[in-house]
């Protein structure tokens, strides 16, 4: 899988003008080619690590 990754993103990278996008690609492609038992949203924002989709800790 982090071959196919790789080439994927290698691929795609010209689309992405700043790294910072690219990343966040990269972490999201990750995420949804995981073994995931349920992918939404919320189930890949987890996969993915991405605090900004995570519900306030107060909540």
């Amino acid at each position: 899988m982090q071959r196919n990754l790789k080439e994927l993103m290698g691929a795609l990278a010209s689309m992405f003008a700043r790294v910072e996008p690219r990343l966040q690609a990269a972490k999201y492609i990750r995420a949804v080619m995981s073994d995931l038992p349920k992918r939404n949203g919320w189930t890949i924002a987890e996969q993915a690590g991405d605090p900004a989709l995570m519900p306030p800790s107060g909540c």
